[in-house]
């Protein structure tokens, strides 16, 4: 800080605030305090002015930082990306379903569950619904939509 600028260190009066009866929240009185301050030792200082935005002198520089733009090698031209080559989102377990990650943009996956046999299907629409139904009563099978 400058010189001018030490003075705003002391502007808030912690005692003098807890006696008194002010309505107003300690942080918003201290900024209040310093907005004044600044005003009456520094104008045409306020907070609008010291904290916008500034302007970005831009330098001009002869070389770009990093590596170089020639490529050391070229291992391999395509005309198309391999299969290899492409990411990909497998689920495995008892379900098994791999799919390139295009396919899946913006699209919504679920996982849910299914009674195992069509007893465990009856259990369950006993129950009400599968969160109702107590867990060692059924087996479920994994279903991906």
């Amino acid at each position: 800080m400058n010189g001018k600028m030490k003075g705003i260190r002391r502007l808030f009066d912690n005692e003098g605030y807890l006696k008194g009866t002010s309505t107003i929240f300690p942080t918003f009185e201290y900024l209040r305090n310093t907005q004044d301050w600044l005003l009456s030792n520094t104008p045409p200082n306020t907070f609008y002015n010291i904290f916008s935005a500034k302007t970005i002198i831009p330098e001009p520089i002869e070389i770009l930082p990093g590596l170089f733009n020639k490529p050391l090698s070229i291992l391999n031209r395509y005309s198309e990306i391999p299969d290899n080559l492409r990411h990909k989102v497998a689920f495995s377990g008892n379900l098994s379903y791999t799919a390139r990650t295009i396919e899946l943009a913006s699209k919504r996956i679920t996982l849910s569950y299914k009674g195992a046999s069509i007893s465990d299907e009856e259990t369950i629409k006993s129950y009400g619904n599968l969160y109702n139904t107590p867990c060692y009563l059924v087996e479920l099978i994994p279903k991906l939509k």
